[in-house]
């Protein structure tokens, strides 16, 4: 798979090259940087609308993470900044993912002992003997089926929906986000691409199309990794070596996420 991409990527940067003297090709896709730069993606990938996302240059807007996130997988300020009132994980559903009809299972269905270690640290590895074959959760990547409910519960508890940045990580290798593009935003033992845009942008799905495909099925969907508003109400973390997500915020704000029927969620 992996060679693959870096093939279909090879293909993809001897066409822009080969256009760019013509003028641009026919089918792409741009991410506008604040410069007023575009960055040409070919139709084979995911497309990132040009209306809903910027790529951030001046990253000043993250000062605040990199000044409270400090250590890498110590604890959960290690993932989100450590002021807020309180925080959730959210575990990401157990499911068989590109078989029909997709069939999902609780974290509380299946492991025997909430208190286990592994459990949380939101990490599934050791659990997979328990589920059937194929069923396993996403890991590194806010899935597509819990996004809405997410939504929900975060954007009441922000003034500033209209203006949020998403963080996706620097080392995804079907990533339709150019490996070349700088700056980035460099938390401990974690690089990230930076943009801006509405809450509703971490609907985007940031994971490459095979030629012939203009979406990804849910489960191959590739979210932004870290987000937040513009001020700073709350902050959520798909790490990439977990099957769950970190979120810091306002009392209110995670009591409405746990309250959700949709999600399966504790405190932190």
């Amino acid at each position: 798979m992996r060679a693959q991409i870096r093939r279909m990527q090879r293909e993809f940067e001897r066409k822009v090259a080969n256009a760019s003297a013509g003028g641009a090709p026919k089918h792409v896709t741009r991410f506008l940087t604040e410069d007023e730069t575009d960055v040409l993606r070919e139709d084979g990938f995911e497309r990132v609308r040009a209306a809903g996302l910027v790529h951030v240059t001046n990253l000043s807007v993250c000062d605040w993470l990199v000044k409270s996130i400090t250590t890498f997988a110590k604890d959960v300020s290690s993932y989100v900044p450590g002021h807020f009132d309180a925080f959730a994980k959210v575990y990401h559903p157990i499911s068989n993912h590109d078989v029909e009809p997709v069939r999902t299972l609780r974290w509380q269905e299946v492991v025997p002992d909430q208190g286990e270690r592994a459990v949380q640290r939101m990490w599934f590895d050791p659990f997979k003997d328990l589920v059937p074959d194929g069923f396993e959760p996403r890991r590194g990547t806010l899935p597509f089926e819990i996004i809405e409910p997410m939504l929900a519960a975060l954007r009441p508890a922000t003034t500033t929906p209209d203006e949020c940045y998403f963080g996706v990580w620097e080392g995804f290798g079907g990533s339709v986000v150019p490996q070349s593009l700088q700056p980035r935003l460099q938390l401990p033992a974690r690089g990230y691409h930076v943009f801006r845009g509405t809450i509703d942008e971490i609907r985007v799905d940031f994971n490459f199309c095979f030629p012939g495909q203009t979406s990804n099925k849910p489960w191959r969907r590739q979210s932004a990794n870290i987000w937040w508003p513009a001020d700073h109400a709350w902050c959520v973390l798909s790490e990439i070596d977990l099957h769950g997500t970190y979120v810091g915020g306002s009392k209110a704000c995670i009591d409405a996420l746990l309250a959700s029927s949709e999600l399966e969620a504790t405190y932190v």
